[in-house]
């Protein structure tokens, strides 16, 4: 899960989104998502992006050390994103909401949720 969590998201919640589900097709009756549920072209595209940008620093193991739901996992990431998002776009939430394909009022309501001060 830390891959996830250290992951840019340059596709927004939409790419993520499709990661998690793709995911959950693989991971059959268990309850955590694991390096191993990835696709082979998902690890290769978050690896290289990382390796890219500098951050090597993720070590592929066959575990997560912290086992969490897939829920709070979901959240987790999402709340990382839209942080960086707003970082990105100087704290403007229509700027914000417009790269990662999301309306406005749907953004403010997760700036609400995760208690983001922006």
């Amino acid at each position: 899960m830390e891959l996830l969590l250290h992951y840019e998201w340059p596709g927004n919640v939409r790419e993520l989104e499709h990661v998690v589900e793709s995911a959950m097709n693989m991971i059959g009756n268990e309850q955590i998502i694991e390096t191993r549920h990835l696709s082979t072209f998902t690890l290769d595209q978050i690896i290289r992006r990382q390796q890219n940008n500098g951050n090597i620093s993720y070590k592929h193991t066959s575990e997560d050390k912290t086992p969490k739901s897939l829920k709070s996992s979901i959240e987790q990431v999402e709340c990382k994103i839209i942080i960086e998002t707003l970082r990105k776009t100087g704290g403007n939430i229509s700027s914000a909401a417009d790269l990662l394909g999301t309306n406005r009022q749907n953004l403010h309501y997760k700036i609400r949720k995760y208690n983001i001060n922006h």
